[in-house]
């Protein structure tokens, strides 16, 4: 698929997608609409240049107001925020957020000195009526920010007019700023608010003198004029002295998660099931997978059938019939991967099961039924240890397949495995599935799947440490296979042949080897994920 053909193809994806969530919205009150042109039509003027993460950093330094703009529905939008805090000295800012009330600071404080519960703070500040999108999005920002002492303060106001609640918030803003004088102020803003004659005027007129750094967040015009002209999208745009755009977000994944929002929402309303498992299992998400499945189908230029596509909730009363229809090794190896919060497919049933309504969860089942379809994988690894090699193969080709989707898409890379391992609550803290990915990386850069190492516990190590080893291998290796996919130095599918092999087949272990050699040619494109945007 050549670049003109591919930029065509992302278009109608977004089109179809954005279509979907107009027809769940229905008529948009006009204020709102007014409101919402505003911005929509500064964006389809923009213009701007390439740069980079130094330029940009450069250029907020010593200001007073950083606006960083903010699509709720989307948990990347928090994550770049989050990796745009990580760059800054935190001695040297505060954070100021939409999603908390300015009434509310003092369950802010004491959430964030620890003095009352999580639970609590959602209770006290009326989460799901005052912002009603997800609080596992912004926690790992609270969570940063309490580690590393920056202040946090709410800024939103309940009123409902946009152009009041500017002025609100504007006011808000200053009476911070005006205690806090030698702090930059970042603030976490929706982007509709960052229309010239919308918040950032507003501001100005309440203090001219402020010095204000305006940050977009992947407005959809731009990234889709921009790839019309180019074949790759820089991270930083600089649209003028004092605004960007931060293209951390690309526009299908934004709306795909949107929709996906609006559904479950539907779903809690029509069900009243404070358990979120009860209520997602009334989500049907086949139509999303299948929209990915033929995506991944058209990019690759690899035909599949759909008509097999059956998708359950993992909550569902009929997965656990279905898995106790399994054989024990295969249901054991259902347990990690339930452990894991892990979405999959199980061949022997032919039914996909999701965990969670999220774009990369989607993505997963779609590329593993892929997969199935094309016949890569035919049955479960049952025994990670005894098929390590296969099922890190069987991850990497996962990983790049939901890359052809979300190329924003993230995984750990060698210097993240002690922060993954944390986050996968195991009793050693990782320790067993450090050494395993370890041990193995040592291997490949030796070309030997027979080099002997001293001290080995294998026989100890849990089926759930090799399944997790393998998760982190193969998405290290799948960022290498995404960058030579997208640098020409595979093409599909005249690829075909290198990618796809019989993983269970006796001689797959050396063949791995073989294809490492190659792999490992290819550049680690970052040091960490929580450096790219």
């Amino acid at each position: 698929m050549d670049h003109k053909a591919r930029s065509l193809r992302r278009f109608e994806f977004y089109n179809e997608i954005k279509l979907k969530v107009k027809l769940h919205l229905g008529t948009t009150p006009r204020p709102i609409k007014q409101y919402q042109l505003v911005y929509e039509r500064e964006v389809q003027k923009m213009r701007g240049k390439t740069a980079s993460k130094t330029q940009f950093f450069n250029a907020v330094k010593n200001q007073d107001i950083l606006f960083f703009g903010d699509f709720h529905s989307e948990p990347q939008s928090m994550r770049s925020l989050l990796r745009v805090c990580r760059q800054l000295k935190s001695t040297d800012f505060i954070l100021l957020l939409e999603c908390v009330l300015f009434k509310h600071q003092v369950f802010l404080d004491q959430f964030m000195y620890g003095e009352i519960s999580e639970s609590d703070f959602i209770l006290k500040t009326n989460w799901s009526k005052n912002w009603n999108f997800p609080f596992d999005f912004v926690k790992p920002l609270f969570h940063w920010a309490s580690q590393n002492k920056v202040r946090v303060f709410g800024i939103n106001t309940a009123e409902s007019h946009l152009r009041v609640r500017d002025q609100k918030i504007a006011e808000n803003i200053q009476k911070i700023k005006s205690e806090h004088l030698q702090k930059l102020c970042v603030v976490q803003i929706g982007d509709y608010h960052l229309a010239k004659s919308h918040l950032p005027l507003v501001l100005k007129k309440i203090k001219p003198k402020l010095k204000i750094q305006t940050v977009f967040q992947s407005p959809d015009e731009l990234y889709f004029k921009w790839i019309r002209s180019q074949k790759t999208v820089s991270d930083f745009i600089q649209l003028s002295s004092n605004r960007w755009a931060v293209m951390a977000v690309l526009p299908w994944v934004k709306w795909q998660n949107y929709l996906l929002w609006l559904e479950s929402n539907l779903a809690f309303k029509q069900t009243r099931q404070f358990d979120k498992r009860k209520w997602q299992s009334d989500i049907d998400v086949t139509d999303h997978i299948a929209r990915c499945v033929q995506f991944i189908s058209e990019e690759s230029h690899l035909p599949v059938d759909l008509s097999g596509l059956s998708i359950y909730s993992i909550s569902d009363e009929q997965s656990m019939v279905d898995f106790k229809r399994l054989e024990p090794v295969v249901r054991s190896k259902i347990k990690i991967d339930l452990d894991r919060c892990k979405s999959f497919y199980i061949p022997e049933l032919q039914k996909g099961y999701i965990e969670n309504f999220s774009l990369n969860h989607i993505c997963q089942l779609a590329a593993e039924y892929f997969l199935f379809q094309r016949k890569v994988y035919t049955r479960t690894i049952s025994d990670p240890q005894k098929n390590f090699h296969g099922l890190i193969w069987l991850e990497m080709l996962t990983y790049f397949f939901t890359k052809l989707v979300n190329p924003k898409r993230k995984t750990n890379t060698v210097f993240d495995m002690r922060t993954f391992l944390m986050t996968e609550n195991f009793d050693d803290h990782g320790k067993d599935v450090l050494s395993i990915a370890l041990e193995q990386k040592l291997k490949e850069m030796n070309s030997s799947p027979n080099l002997s190492l001293k001290n080995k516990k294998n026989q100890s190590r849990s089926a759930k440490s090799y399944a997790a080893a393998a998760r982190l291998l193969g998405g290290i290796m799948g960022e290498k296979v995404f960058w030579a996919y997208t640098n020409r130095q595979i093409e599909l599918p005249k690829s075909e042949t290198f990618l796809f092999h019989n993983i269970y087949h006796k001689s797959f272990q050396h063949k791995y080897y073989d294809l490492i050699e190659v792999i490992d040619h290819w550049p680690t494109v970052a040091q960490s994920k929580f450096d790219q945007f």
